[in-house]
């Protein structure tokens, strides 16, 4: 934790465990917070910043508690796991977002209504409720594999991002002089064309039904 100001704020990093790269973009965040710098005494007198560069543990380190390799439904090693590891769940019926006997997709649970329907998957259900559901968030998703500069860019952009929102949020909590339409805005590239919805992930069997974790192994950055 930096700071000891009355506004809490949590920043995590590596909700997936194969995504490593905004790691090193919580620790220089956290390098810059405790400097002396006239700003960041400011921050610390107006927050409390609480930092953890590493979420996803389990899903990083790709092993149990006893050392052996954690293993995917079909006994495959694939460390690491994007997922936390959570094996309680072996059969059906799963809860959104999990991998059967292996865990859950932590930055899936970022939904701001526990008690609606639209945004809380596992609605009515809550007793399967995890990660930060409920609470209001903001997700950076970041996309590497675009040659080798891609980590560098990817650690420089989430520190920036983050320390961004901690800038705004010591000058006014409630970020009140903000209006969400200007995320519309931002989202639409140089050249002008918005980004495409896509077909959408459709849950099945208590999670997305995809490879993902084996066929995206260039989605870095979290």
């Amino acid at each position: 934790m930096v700071g000891n100001g009355p506004t809490a704020v949590t920043i995590i990093a590596q909700q997936h465990g194969d995504e490593m790269e905004t790691s090193d973009s919580a620790i220089n965040l956290v390098r810059t917070l405790s400097n002396g710098s006239a700003e960041s005494r400011s921050i610390r007198a107006a927050m409390k910043v609480i930092i953890v560069p590493r979420v996803n543990v389990d899903g990083f380190d790709g092993k149990r508690a006893d050392g052996t390799p954690l293993t995917n439904a079909a006994g495959t090693q694939v460390p690491p796991w994007r997922e936390n590891w959570d094996p309680r769940f072996t059969t059906n019926p799963l809860p959104a977002f999990y991998a059967r006997g292996r865990g859950y997709d932590i930055n899936r649970y970022h939904a701001f209504r526990p008690e609606c329907p639209l945004d809380n998957p596992n609605y009515p259900n809550f007793t399967t409720v995890a990660g930060v559901l409920g609470a209001g968030s903001v997700l950076l998703e970041l996309r590497g594999g675009i040659g080798t500069k891609a980590g560098g860019y990817i650690q420089k952009i989430g520190f920036h991002a983050s320390l961004a929102s901690v800038r705004e949020l010591a000058k006014d909590p409630t970020l009140a002089a903000f209006a969400p339409e200007l995320a519309d805005v931002l989202v639409v590239p140089a050249n002008g064309v918005g980004p495409s919805p896509g077909p959408g992930e459709a849950i099945t069997d208590g999670y997305v039904p995809s490879l993902i974790e084996e066929a995206d192994d260039q989605h870095l950055g979290n």
